[in-house]
């Protein structure tokens, strides 16, 4: 241990282990364990609220059963059934859970042959209980592939109980789905540690849902959860590396119900595990959920979709035909893979502006406190300043003669922007955009608009009429700045809109009415998959969408606002 490591960690944390990354040597292959000081983030949980009808895949029934005699000799699961039937006649072919028929005897003698019963799909008895049940209730996911977002609803009146989000501890074996998709391959029991730890995930937000509404773990009887393709596969144990690798082919592409104890979650024993259906390659339910949020599928306008995150989805297209394709857009939007980039979090630069004159940055932190570092709404407003001031050319190259003192030359070739002096952060050190970061935007705008432009050619179109943003990223961005820097095909300011977290609303309306289940499988069966990447002009498309002016000359450029 060096004299800094001595002057910089208590005793405490040095026989615990801490170090310092900076004042380490690395000898031989080694495991790093960073603490997460991080004071949370800003995720988003929820999304445009659509209508939706209350029409749950689970009801609660009271059922009064006359006791058996030498005269009535029914079984106990045959005299369930007809006591269910005299209540709602639509129950017609019932059948019940082994683990519940195993109980059943005792329950109902128990209750004096007055039980609480839930019913699953109208067709499967999941919970027999001589007690009055609390309630019935069900749990939404949003199942990203850094983010996650869940919500607590009342199964009996479609009521929001609450929410919750957290990262995905999936982070640590990798950033993106490919890498996930790697860690599975390489590592002997790497499938297992990384579906155990997004099982464990979602578990700590069910029961952190549970214990502030107050209501029974054993009282939540279903779970929706929507993801992308890769993370689907992943927490349900089924091998992903066919899908990351042409021709990308996945295990399944319907919906798939799970018995929640068999799916590794702590509800009610019996409860259902339910998966929207996969579009096609890693394009999967979580598309699917945005789909039926956003609904461009009814429209007569056609809509651009983009769902912004470590995988990015878009679709466009309207009620005659729809198409989708992802796009590897990373993390760098979400604040990964830039220098001084960390996520929404308080001491995140999420807005600026630069002085085109003196090329003085203003900078907004949230918290209202000094800056740690920038986000990924932050990033997109530096550039596009960056852009406005002169500092960046068209081609994302830093123009060193721009004469500022903020610009600072890093080797013969290269050159970075102060956006904030070790004094601004109160002596925590700079916060720099270097050319790295630039070309970390350049490659993720390119992805989008790449696959934006390819969509529209296949449906024979120069512009969508309407844009909607889905996800946290599109909720806090500023449209002008990423319309500026070629983010987006272009159309109007007022023809872009957000719509929140609509993965998570999609997969909520799936939750309260059975039948969105049934639309979501038509959406699956229906909407066009592009394999954007195997277009001969894809390459062509990327590198122009890398750039800075999108078919305008960059003089032309400066002048839009």
């Amino acid at each position: 241990m060096t004299r800094k490591e001595q002057r910089y960690i208590s005793s405490e944390k040095q026989r615990e282990g801490f170090r310092l990354a900076c004042q380490t040597k690395i000898h031989a292959d080694m495991t790093v364990e960073v603490q997460n000081t991080d004071s949370g983030g800003v995720i988003m949980e929820s999304g445009r609220s659509s209508p939706v009808s209350c029409r749950p895949n689970v009801r609660q029934y009271e059922v009064e059963l006359a006791p058996p005699t030498l005269e009535d000799f029914r079984d106990d699961c045959q005299r369930l059934f007809d006591g269910l039937r005299e209540r709602d006649a639509a129950l017609k072919e019932l059948e019940i859970d082994h683990a519940v028929l195993k109980k059943l005897p005792g329950t109902l003698r128990k209750g004096k042959w007055h039980v609480s019963v839930a019913v699953l799909g109208g067709k499967t008895v999941v919970d027999v209980r001589a007690e009055p049940l609390e309630g019935v209730y069900g749990v939404s996911i949003d199942l990203g592939t850094t983010t996650l977002a869940a919500s607590l609803s009342d199964l009996q009146n479609g009521r929001l109980l609450g929410r919750t989000s957290r990262m995905n501890t999936q982070i640590r074996y990798g950033d993106d789905v490919l890498s996930r998709v790697s860690y599975t391959m390489t590592q002997e029991d790497g499938l297992s540690v990384l579906s155990d730890a997004i099982r464990k995930d979602i578990q700590e937000m069910m029961k952190e849902l549970a214990q502030d509404a107050g209501i029974s773990l054993q009282d939540i009887f279903e779970v929706v959860i929507v993801g992308n393709t890769v993370m689907e596969h992943i927490f349900l144990g089924l091998d992903p590396q066919y899908i990351g690798k042409a021709p990308f082919i996945s295990v399944l592409r319907k919906a798939v119900d799970i018995r929640a104890d068999l799916a590794g979650l702590s509800i009610a024993p019996s409860g259902n595990v339910h998966f929207l259906p996969i579009e096609a390659g890693f394009v999967g339910a979580d598309n699917v959920a945005v789909i039926l949020a956003v609904r461009p599928h009814v429209q007569d306008k056609n809509v651009l979709v983009i769902d912004i995150g470590t995988n990015g989805e878009i679709v466009l297209g309207n009620r005659n035909r729809l198409l989708s394709t992802s796009c590897a857009t990373g993390p760098a939007l979400e604040g990964a893979q830039i220098l001084c980039g960390m996520r929404a979090a308080p001491g995140a630069i999420e807005k600026v502006k630069i002085d085109p004159a003196t090329g003085m940055p203003e900078c907004r932190v949230i918290g209202n406190m000094k800056p740690k570092g920038i986000c990924g709404s932050g990033i997109i407003d530096v550039i596009a300043e960056m852009l406005r001031a002169g500092i960046l050319r068209s081609d994302g190259s830093f123009d060193r003669d721009v004469g500022f003192s903020r610009v600072r030359q890093v080797g013969p070739r290269s050159a970075e922007y102060i956006l904030a002096s070790s004094e601004e952060t109160g002596g925590c050190g700079e916060i720099v955009i270097t050319q790295k970061d630039v070309r970390a935007v350049q490659l993720a705008k390119g992805a989008i608009y790449a696959g934006a432009r390819i969509l529209m050619g296949k449906l024979g179109i120069e512009a969508p009429e309407r844009i909607v943003l889905a996800g946290a990223f599109g909720s806090y961005i500023d449209v002008r700045n990423a319309l500026y820097i070629g983010m987006f095909p272009e159309v109007p300011v007022h023809a872009i809109e957000s719509a929140g977290n609509a993965a998570g609303e999609g997969a909520r309306m799936a939750l309260l009415d059975k039948e969105c289940r049934m639309e979501a499988q038509e959406i699956a069966r229906h909407v066009e998959f592009v394999e954007v990447a195997n277009e001969s002009s894809f390459q062509r498309i990327f590198f122009d969408g890398m750039m800075f002016h999108n078919g305008k000359s960059y003089k032309d450029k400066r002048s839009i606002s």
